[in-house]
């Protein structure tokens, strides 16, 4: 570990009031519960707060993670897309997932880190998550992940409920027209077809679940939305799910007793240095006196990371079709050049404000792509420096040169909010609770969950909005019904996993059936 002063906030009873992203206090409105004493745990170390400041401000990722303890708490993990792949920047616990929690813990983060202003973020389709970004950091605009789209996507429509099971292919296919739009008119067009279409006309229930959910949220998932510099590359949290993997499998099986105290000390001290460790081994892998590079090599992709170099290297020769220079073309300080594969003529601008080719290969990773490399490496006074310095400055085009500046010796100062967790860890050597869940609870718990799932679908096609305030408060009780129901250990609900039903092979019932008749005979 590092010389790193490491952030810790902890809240075990949640007040009343909460602060607007204005720091003007606010109450809570009667969806969020206020009856049980509430749990909030906010980490961040320095060199955590180092990279979300060079790799977090243009977008950043939220993603939750169950079943961590044996508490019903939830982990969030805030994580950026650095030069050598996925890094956790920022975590925090909350005991409800309500919105009010997410955006107090994001707070907290956001005064932490003055400079960062993010200007994206990419989380699942969470009411509850979206609002409390867009709340605490003005000017945000949330993205949707594509991949959880699809899985939404693909969920819904297969429930025979809905009744689209036939028609799902031609529905998705429709919708990933809309997603993988590239300018105003194709977007047009594909809204147009669907909602001009058989299906979406005769199917009431899938028109009010499309038009009220997901035509709504449009600019959150369609890729004619994401325009910028680099938030176009990143377009699923699929990294952050590789994190959760890794974290559940490779730190957290190690303590039996899944305490909340292990679990963040398992965070805390192993994990996330760990995490950073293989940071800083990648971007020392990548330089030019750690490996040799062939001659052919041009001389700005040395001694740079290796997801770049790998990109550049593939679009050039012999990896691609070499363009040859007769292809190549000056024309009002543009670049005209001509693809040697399909014979079209692409415009090439390496000194605009943002460096650019009209090929699709650019629009899709806004990075160098052949032609603009073909006219670096061949064209005179057209190189590498041609571009602009914030551009060619741009931290996942270079090496983290800092983190090698300093090789400090690695201790963890924890502030005083461990010593509060100790009521905690007294009492997790006498937990002992009944996982056991009987049949009966099983199934009147499925039932409710099937209830839920109907009334969320049929709230997707009601407009009355004083029918749905009614409804709301009816609901809030609800919510505090349940939480004063559920078992809590030390002021947090625990969770209750059913065991698994041990079963028995074939053989095995056999030879139980023999040994049966054995001891009847004798």
């Amino acid at each position: 570990m590092t010389n790193d002063e490491k952030i810790i906030f902890l809240m075990t009873n949640y007040p009343r009031k909460l602060a607007k992203s204005d720091g003007k206090q606010k109450e809570k409105s009667n969806d969020d519960v206020e009856e049980v004493p509430q749990f909030l745990f906010v980490h961040q170390s320095e060199t955590q707060k180092r990279l979300l400041n060079i790799y977090g401000q243009e977008i950043c990722l939220l993603d939750a993670i169950y079943k961590t303890s044996r508490y019903d708490l939830l982990l969030f993990l805030v994580c950026v897309n650095t030069n050598v792949g996925y890094s956790v920047v920022a975590s925090f616990i909350v005991a409800n997932e309500n919105r009010y929690t997410i955006q107090e813990a994001l707070i907290k983060l956001r005064d932490w880190n003055p400079m960062w202003k993010p200007k994206y973020f990419m989380c699942d389709f969470d009411l509850r998550e979206i609002w409390a970004l867009e709340q605490t950091f003005e000017g945000l605009m949330v993205y949707l992940c594509d991949f959880h789209r699809e899985q939404a996507w693909h969920r819904w429509l297969r429930e025979s409920k809905h009744d689209c099971i036939d028609e799902k292919d031609e529905i998705k296919k429709m919708l990933r027209e809309i997603a993988d739009a590239d300018s105003t008119v194709s977007h047009a067009n594909a809204l147009q077809q669907l909602r001009s279409s058989d299906i979406f006309k005769a199917k009431v229930s899938l028109r009010n679940w499309l038009e009220n959910k997901w035509l709504l949220n449009c600019k959150r998932w369609s890729k004619l939305f994401r325009n910028s510099l680099f938030n176009i590359r990143v377009n699923t949290t699929n990294g952050l799910e590789r994190q959760h993997k890794e974290l559940k499998e490779n730190y957290l099986t190690e303590y039996i007793d899944k305490s909340l105290s292990s679990m963040v000390k398992s965070l805390v001290t192993k994990y996330l240095p760990d995490s950073y460790e293989r940071y800083k081994e990648y971007n020392i892998q990548s330089l030019d006196n750690y490996r040799k590079y062939s001659n052919d090599v041009p001389e700005f992709l040395r001694s740079c990371p290796r997801k770049f170099f790998d990109h550049c290297l593939a679009r050039i020769p012999p990896a691609a079709t070499l363009i040859p220079i007769e292809n190549m073309k000056e024309v009002n300080h543009d670049m005209l050049v001509r693809s040697v594969e399909s014979d079209n003529v692409y415009q090439v601008r390496l000194n605009d404000d943002l460096p650019k080719c009209s090929c699709p290969d650019w629009t899709k990773h806004h990075w160098p792509c052949k032609h603009m490399l073909a006219v670096m490496m061949n064209m005179p006074n057209k190189d590498w420096n041609t571009l602009p310095e914030y551009y060619k400055a741009t931290p996942h085009f270079n090496i983290d040169y800092r983190l090698l500046e300093t090789n400090r010796t690695e201790t963890l100062i924890v502030n005083n909010a461990s010593s509060s967790m100790k009521y905690e860890c007294q009492q997790d050597s006498t937990a002992c609770i009944d996982n056991t869940v009987e049949n009966s609870s099983s199934k009147a718990r499925n039932l409710c969950l099937d209830n839920i799932k109907q009334i969320t679908s049929n709230l997707f096609c009601i407009n009355n909005s004083q029918y749905l305030e009614e409804f709301n408060n009816r609901l809030a009780v609800l919510v505090k019904e349940t939480e004063r129901e559920a078992p809590h250990q030390n002021g947090l609900r625990l969770n209750l996993t059913a065991t698994k039903k041990k079963t028995i092979c074939r053989r095995q019932k056999t030879a139980f059936i023999k040994r049966k008749a054995i001891s009847q005979d004798v």
